[in-house]
């Protein structure tokens, strides 16, 4: 009983102190949709609120909404934010308040074929959906950061993970304002300024009948709202004031969206990702079209296939602090490994450095490195004669951008990764840009640790490299996959990995070429 009671009256305690004003938050886009929603969220949460929009009287219908329902002040702010001059006249009208938030939600889109476009209308979603959010970023950007405080949400969309097809202007500006969002939050954080992306996905909102998506398969398939694929703005604008509130990177709301950006992220190829989400999102309900219907199924299927695997991941990524990290990264790590594929793997034919860059699955090139062979004495004699070979990392896998900023921003201490040398003695050193030569290793034809077969080992524990060396065990497993020619030289795979992340297991492919 008493327990029951001191939890009463801490959440009560809790309500009291989200109703105290906190300033004010101004809310862009406030006139319907997901920003209207933001804009009674921000109320409930004891802002006061500034709604910026062209419909003035939406505008005010809503103003009377919040001051009677959340007791607290909200003014009306009637502007055009294609234009230059709204933008600064919304300056203007919250120049004499205490603004703690920006909200960057004003947004319109259309689908059908760019080029069918009129130009005024390509030119107003760039000045809308860009333009005007950038300029709002860094006026108010400014501001919180010269008094050591304040929150940025800038809204973008799921349609920012991958190109869109009959929406592509859209996701491009969508793409635009996550790219802002992540580079600002780095530039304002030391400032003690929070910037966070809300990235929602199919929602409720006037928004989707005027863009003429409401007719797409996400809004019609069946059960889509109780199974989340379909949220309520005020769904969105909760979610979004939680995140808003911790100052989180980026807020993707609902389950089934969070399963959807990691697959399309981490799992799916672009070509996928990028059909995928036209097929369910942009063009009207494919399965209603029998040319269409065939190859739609066949890409939501195997998309749906790929979500499942993250759907460890996604629960986990609930868990927040270090130890939720943790369990999501091994969760990738055991993706980045079944992505290896399997031993009968048919291994494509390799006979130039091309046909392992147009591979689009990490499985591909681990068969071409397993049907490879360990290089042979007058083939190492070589390597030593020629010395310097250029090299470069192929970005597949699960681990793909962990791996991409390991080898080109830690590996070299801020150099971009570009070969590798051999050396006689059985030592050699990678090649960074600049001349640098860095990370030394001992080189020896061995037994691999991946597959037990002979491969030319490059070892940096045993070179007493650190930290590479020690205490992360790290370690390289090459096979010449093209014999030497005299117009293209010899080609290698490699498969680099570390011993404190799993091993060869979880290894990154490369490729070493030289020797022309």
């Amino acid at each position: 009983m008493l327990l029951a009671v001191l939890c009463l009256a801490l959440g009560l305690l809790d309500h009291l102190a989200s109703a105290v004003p906190q300033g004010y938050a101004i809310i862009t886009g406030a006139s319907s949709g997901i920003g209207r929603a933001l804009a009674l969220e921000s109320a409930s949460h004891g802002y006061n609120v500034v709604l910026a929009a062209r419909r003035e009287d939406m505008l005010l219908t809503l103003q009377e909404e919040i001051k009677e329902k959340h007791k607290v002040d909200a003014i009306v702010s009637v502007v055009d934010l294609e234009q230059t001059e709204g933008v600064m006249k919304l300056r203007k009208d919250t120049a004499n308040l205490d603004v703690q938030v920006l909200v960057a939600n004003a947004g319109f889109a259309w689908s059908g074929q760019m080029t069918d476009q009129p130009f005024l209308n390509l030119a107003s979603m760039v000045s809308l959906n860009m333009q005007s959010t950038a300029h709002l970023a860094s006026l108010y950007g400014f501001d919180f950061a010269a008094r050591g405080s304040g929150k940025i949400m800038l809204t973008s969309s799921l349609t920012a993970l991958s190109g869109l097809p009959g929406a592509s202007l859209y996701a491009a500006t969508r793409g635009f304002v996550r790219q802002l969002a992540a580079g600002l939050r780095d530039e304002l954080r030391p400032s003690g300024v929070t910037v966070t992306t809300l990235l929602p996905g199919a929602t409720d909102t006037e928004f989707a009948a005027k863009t003429n998506i409401q007719d797409s398969l996400i809004f019609n398939f069946p059960g889509s709202r109780l199974l989340g694929l379909t949220l309520s703005s005020e769904v969105v604008a909760e979610y979004a004031l939680v995140g808003l509130r911790d100052g989180v990177a980026e807020v993707i709301p609902g389950f089934m969206n969070r399963l959807y950006a990691m697959s399309a992220e981490n799992l799916m190829p672009k070509w996928m990702s990028s059909r995928y989400a036209t097929y369910t999102f942009c063009e009207p309900n494919p399965l209603l079209d029998v040319k269409r219907a065939g190859p739609a199924v066949v890409v939501m299927l195997l998309g749906v296939c790929l979500m499942v695997l993250c759907i460890p991941a996604v629960c986990l990524s609930y868990v927040s602090g270090p130890v939720g990290a943790g369990i999501v990264l091994a969760v990738l790590i055991l993706v980045n490994i079944y992505q290896n594929g399997k031993e009968d793997t048919k291994a494509p034919k390799i006979t130039s450095l091309n046909d392992v860059r147009v591979l689009n699955k990490k499985c591909d090139v681990i068969a071409a490195w397993r049907a490879g062979a360990a290089p042979t004495p007058s083939q190492l004699k070589k390597l030593v004669s020629i010395r310097e070979f250029d090299a470069e990392l192929i970005s597949l896998g699960a681990l793909r951008h962990a791996s991409w900023f390991i080898t080109h921003v830690l590996f070299g201490m801020g150099r971009r990764w570009v070969g590798k040398s051999f050396k006689k003695g059985g030592t050699g050193a990678n090649r960074f840009s600049g001349g640098a030569s860095l990370a030394p290793y001992t080189w020896e034809v061995g037994k691999s640790r991946f597959d037990g077969a002979d491969c030319l080992v490059l070892s940096y524990a045993d070179a007493g490299t650190v930290p590479w060396g020690y205490p992360v065990g790290m370690r390289d497993e090459l096979r010449v996959v093209r014999d030497w020619d005299d117009e293209k030289g010899l080609l290698m795979i490699g498969l680099g990995g570390l011993a404190l992340t799993g091993g060869m297991r979880n290894g990154a492919v490369f490729v070493v070429r030289g020797g022309a």
